[in-house]
């Protein structure tokens, strides 16, 4: 058999074992990396990718190992057949343009939250305000390489929404956090969350301030100095973020914006966004050093203009 008729039988097959059997008709060798794990106990993030013969693919993240590997074997496996069809891959569109483009894909709704603000940052803070757990977890995936399908759900407290598809994960997360939305906006109380997206203000006296206490929590988060920042931008530059966003009681997320070039030679640029402010994005070869690089960007901002509203108070004494 030919490379790509193997591979299209391989395609198949569960991604993991299909990846396993193709290198093996290659006299290739085939390793899963774990780039990166992240996030608390009860919900840690996995980042794994697929080298084969020191080559490495693109990465996938995932809520358990088993689910990153095969993520990142299914991932493996589209390179490798646009490379075996002589397929170019195309650059991303600008995140203007892309954004534009997945609001068109998106069913029109009732409410006038949902085209304001992106619906996982919707169904988050409400989350937040009302004091639960939320996430927006993969189900399934399955179909064609050429129109995958992706199926997922949003686990909101105890409850748990239908499962939404769409062929992207994108497109299909926003789906699933809509149709969250919509349910949870039937309910006594509908949706408290305001409707625009707030305007980002200059620093104040109190930037790094913790939160005050609210029903959904009690007790105000541990304030974050200035000094605490630029030890975490030394050390651990993800966690600085994480803990200024939970002093100002606000959520993190941390985007892929755009990524490009070969296969083996990938560009990752990730921007940091906290509450509902973005700051400068990074741009590197691993998705992990990327979004490193890119929380360093914010830290780097955000003591910037602490320090300069510090020098503005002590003047104005």
């Amino acid at each position: 058999m030919s490379p790509l008729n193997t591979l299209l039988e391989c395609i198949k097959k569960n991604p993991v074992g299909g990846l396993i059997e193709y290198t093996q008709f290659l006299s290739q060798t085939c390793e899963f990396e774990l780039v990166h794990e992240m996030g608390p106990s009860h919900d840690p993030r996995f980042t794994m990718r697929v080298v084969i013969d020191g080559r490495q693919f693109p990465a996938a993240e995932a809520s358990s190992k088993k689910l990153a590997r095969k993520e990142a074997a299914s991932a493996a496996l589209r390179a490798l057949l646009r490379e075996v069809q002589g397929i170019e891959e195309t650059e991303e569109a600008p995140v203007g343009v892309a954004q534009e483009a997945e609001t068109k894909l998106l069913p029109s709704s009732s409410s006038s939250l949902l085209p304001v603000k992106n619906p996982i940052s919707v169904l988050m803070e409400l989350a937040q305000k009302r004091g639960e757990a939320c996430k927006v977890q993969l189900v399934s995936h399955d179909g064609p390489l050429h129109n995958h399908q992706f199926s997922f759900c949003v686990t909101f407290g105890n409850r748990t929404f239908p499962a939404v598809s769409a062929n992207s994960t994108k497109v299909a997360k926003q789906l699933a956090a809509e149709a969250a939305l919509k349910e949870l906006e039937k309910e006594p109380g509908g949706l408290v969350v305001s409707e625009k997206v707030p305007k980002t203000q200059p620093p104040t006296k109190d930037v790094f301030s913790s939160a005050r206490p609210t029903p959904c929590n009690p007790k105000p988060a541990r304030s974050v100095s200035v000094e605490d920042l630029m030890k975490y931008l030394r050390t651990d530059p993800m966690k600085g973020v994480l803990e200024y966003s939970r002093a100002k009681g606000c959520s993190t997320e941390l985007k892929l914006v755009k990524m490009s070039g070969p296969p083996d030679h990938l560009q990752y640029v990730i921007q940091t966004k906290v509450g509902s402010r973005w700051f400068p994005a990074a741009c590197a070869h691993s998705r992990n050093k990327a979004k490193e690089d890119s929380a360093k960007a914010a830290l780097r901002v955000l003591i910037k203009e602490a320090e300069k509203a510090k020098d503005s108070r002590e003047y104005t004494r």
